[in-house]
């Protein structure tokens, strides 16, 4: 069974899966399209990684570019599919970093990253976030049933 997502790419789903589609086979040089004034869509983005397991900051570029140009605006580093619990802080600054480059003035783009354990945490993420200029950051509450607490004396 083949189902088409684009005119000019197929992806083909059969009943072990889905055969992976290439970001060289996705058309990434079409003229923007931007949602009418005032409505916004978002999307968590993904995170790719090459076959040795390192960020892959070509493949990033490409998806986000794509995401830009369909005027989508873009949360990386999540926790789901944008990989966010196996990314460390420098590879998240990293994702940050691609981001900005490649969104920066033409669709919003946030830190989404994941469910904090420490206050600490919380602020790693919105420092990094203002250091790379991303325009918004998520804010989780703590996950209580793993945080620490410990008593505020003054």
């Amino acid at each position: 069974m083949a189902r088409s997502y684009d005119r000019r790419v197929s992806h083909e789903v059969g009943s072990l899966g889905s055969h992976a589609v290439t970001q060289e086979q996705l058309p990434v040089d079409e003229a923007p399209v931007r949602p009418p004034r005032g409505r916004s869509t978002f999307v968590v983005s993904l995170t790719p990684f090459t076959r040795e397991g390192e960020l892959d900051d070509a493949g990033l570029q490409a998806h986000l570019r794509r995401l830009g140009r369909a005027g989508i605006g873009v949360y990386v580093a999540g926790s789901g599919s944008g990989e966010g619990y196996t990314l460390s802080r420098d590879e998240r600054r990293r994702v940050f970093d691609v981001a900005v480059a490649e969104l920066a003035g033409t669709v919003p783009v946030g830190a989404m990253g994941v469910e904090p354990r420490t206050a600490a945490e919380v602020v790693a993420l919105a420092e990094d976030a203002v250091a790379a200029g991303l325009d918004a950051t998520q804010v989780y509450s703590l996950d209580l049933a793993t945080a620490t607490c410990r008593p505020v004396t003054r």
